[in-house]
């Protein structure tokens, strides 16, 4: 993303992600709040496992924001040492260039 639209726009994508992450946790918290149905027997296994989304939101934030961070760092001086040429080196190579 950086690559064809630059820092500006792959840094607000990565806020928007951020965004929606918080929004999920908000949505979390909301189903944990909410009373379950009459009929519904085992809630406490959607409180055991809805109750780990800020931490997963946490670490994953966290993860995505120093990866976006290294990832632009690492493509822009490749691009620098190669005068821009070889954009086939800074994008994603395929994982199995074999037949199948």
């Amino acid at each position: 993303m950086t690559e064809v639209y630059g820092y500006a726009v792959a840094r607000r994508v990565l806020w928007y992600c951020i965004f929606a992450q918080l929004l999920v946790i908000e949505f979390s918290e909301f189903v944990i709040s909410y009373p379950p149905s009459a009929v519904m027997s085992n809630n406490q296994s959607y409180v055991d496992v809805l109750s780990t989304a800020p931490r997963l939101v946490l670490f994953g934030t966290l993860a995505m924001f120093a990866g976006d961070i290294a990832n632009n760092y690492v493509l822009a001086k490749m691009k620098l040492w190669t005068k821009g040429r070889y954009m086939s080196a800074r994008s994603s190579p395929r994982p199995y260039a074999g037949k199948y």
